[in-house]
């Protein structure tokens, strides 16, 4: 009777050192190939071999990429308001797949393909130059001479659709006149008109409406409507 009373307090005791060795074991910084507090860590003497300028070359996923020719179809109809006539003629040679003998998009940039790009764009430009001139100045459906008075050019006007419209093609939100981004596109706007300009047929309006026309192919032509 006295041996089983005895024998209890020591299988007891037995279980006890066993649960804390198995919680030793698993407690956080036991493995001794981790580093603990006292890991000296690197000498404070040694060089460590890092490039401060990074990789020359950009991974793939980082560079930028050409629209697809449905991309850069949606993005003229978008921007200028306009449907591109002549898109399925076209769309094969701006990358489109037929998938009879290919089925990837092709991206590549090519003499064709800057071509038929601007072709897009000074139709899309010009049908669109020539829907505003049909609606009146104040007219918020107009997508290239919104708030625009060809017969009256006005400096802030200008200026404000100027901004407008590089956050439309860009996605650049100016605010600055002197931004650089601006002063090229403000040189085409603000040369003034030659007397060659302006014909029997052509009027100070015809010559302004035309600077604008070809703002706006500009805009479409650039790498920054073209690429992602």
């Amino acid at each position: 009777m006295s041996r089983t009373h005895t024998s209890a307090p020591i299988h007891a005791w037995r279980a006890y050192l066993l649960i804390a060795l198995l919680s030793a074991c698993g407690a956080p910084g036991s493995d001794p190939d981790a580093d603990g507090p006292d890991d000296p860590g690197p000498d404070p003497g040694d060089v460590i071999d890092r490039d401060p300028t990074g990789p020359s070359e950009l991974p793939p996923a980082r560079a930028p990429e050409r629209l697809s020719a449905q991309q850069i179809h949606a993005s003229l109809q978008v921007a200028t308001g306009q449907t591109w006539a002549g898109f399925e003629d076209a769309a094969a040679t701006l990358g489109r797949p037929d998938y009879t003998q290919t089925t990837e998009e092709g991206r590549q940039m090519s003499v064709a393909f800057e071509t038929l790009v601007g072709d897009a764009a000074r139709a899309t430009c010009r049908a669109a130059i020539t829907a505003d001139r049909a609606l009146t100045v104040d007219d918020e459906a107009r997508a290239i001479l919104r708030g625009i008075d060809l017969d009256a050019p006005d400096a802030e006007a200008r200026r404000a659709n100027l901004r407008r419209l590089l956050l439309r093609f860009h996605g650049h939100e100016v605010i600055a006149d002197d931004d650089p981004r601006v002063t090229p596109w403000l040189e085409l706007l603000d040369a003034p008109i030659e007397p060659s300009d302006v014909s029997r047929t052509a009027t100070a309006a015809d010559v302004e409406a035309v600077r604008w026309e070809a703002l706006c192919v500009g805009l479409a032509t650039h790498p920054d409507f073209l690429t992602y």
